[in-house]
């Protein structure tokens, strides 16, 4: 005896239809009506949606209803008045994935049947796969981001190497401008990238001499003058990348030394001519710079580095970005060495 396949179906129409399919077909509908004018659709669509137009039901909007719960992978079949070209065509605009003109003949409902039902399959099969592609788009991007963030790990441990202080205060360095942009209304993504790239603010220190970087003390004005060479040995050595994450360490390493008045360097930049990201780490570097020993100077209070910002606001920093950090003062605080938070 031949398997006959049960297709759970839901029909809206003001009369019940004469839904019998030729019984060769080896399929059959299990029927459940609805009420035309109110129906109450279940949550989870049918294998098969059967719409009759007319007698006060509007096909199209019946159809449209119902596949903005469900989804346009059930399929739907629209049962119309003979010679109702118009109605066909606002059905299948609606989301009908065939119509059949009445009278409805048992041979030919079987088989347009077994078509809707088939290209319903294959648009749930397409949707299914739309989504596994998403995931695996969204897979590899969780991959090239990881493996970006290994890259800047990576080069600022460079310079740890050549700067036993870089290691700590890059990390802290990088936690203060997620603040401040964070602050700012910068969305979670582009603090991430900040911070990211922040961390790569110095390491044009690799092309200083151990001497200078080195030194024992504060260094003369000749020696310092070397040291400025920094941020253009880093914008050298980060220039031209095709990386975004690069490109914008290039921006951080080259201007975190910028000034809001135009008195710092490498260019003598000014006000909103400094790029944010520059602007943003100017503050986060400086405040890490005082708030943490070296081995020429001891660490500032906390309190002492809220007078130097507030100090320099508006004159060496953006007044944005220190009203920013100051709001979030005790989460700034709380990145601030232990020993040196007082």
């Amino acid at each position: 005896m031949k398997h006959v396949r049960e297709i759970p179906t839901i029909v809206v129409a003001a009369e019940k239809p004469d839904l019998r399919l030729d019984p060769h077909a080896g399929i059959s509908l299990a029927v459940t009506h609805l009420d035309p004018v109110s129906p109450h659709w279940p949550i989870t669509g049918p294998g098969l949606l059967v719409v009759v137009d007319g007698a006060g039901v509007e096909a199209s909007a019946c159809i449209a209803d119902a596949l903005r719960l469900w989804g346009r992978s059930v399929p739907v079949l629209a049962v119309m008045r003979p010679g109702d070209q118009p109605a066909m065509v606002e059905a299948l605009r609606a989301g009908a994935t065939d119509v059949i003109a009445m009278p409805l003949e048992p041979v030919v409902l079987a088989h347009r049947v077994a078509n809707v039902i088939a290209q319903g399959g294959r648009a749930e099969l397409e949707a299914h796969y739309e989504k596994w592609a998403a995931a695996q788009v969204e897979k590899v991007r969780a991959a090239l981001e990881a493996q970006e963030e290994e890259l800047v790990e990576r080069l600022a441990r460079v310079g740890e190497y050549r700067d036993s202080d870089t290691g700590e205060h890059v990390q802290r360095m990088a936690r203060y401008c997620w603040i401040i942009a964070d602050e700012l209304g910068f969305d979670k993504e582009q603090c991430r990238f900040l911070s990211l790239a922040a961390q790569m603010h110095d390491i044009g220190k690799v092309g200083i001499p151990d001497g200078i970087l080195r030194k024992n003390g504060r260094l003369t004005p000749e020696e310092f003058e070397v040291m400025k060479r920094h941020t253009l040995i880093g914008q050298a050595m980060l220039r031209n990348s095709r990386s975004p994450l690069l490109r914008l360490a290039e921006i951080i390493s080259v201007t975190h030394h910028e000034r809001w008045d135009g008195s710092g360097y490498p260019f003598g930049l000014e006000a909103e001519v400094i790029p944010i990201a520059g602007r943003i780490a100017a503050v986060a570097d400086v405040f890490d710079a005082v708030t943490s020993a070296r081995c020429y100077k001891g660490a500032w209070s906390s309190a002492d580095a809220r007078k130097e910002l507030l100090a320099g606001r508006g004159t060496l920093f953006d007044p944005a970005c220190v009203d920013a950090m100051l709001r979030r003062w005790d989460e700034v605080v709380g990145v601030i060495p232990q020993q040196n938070a007082a």
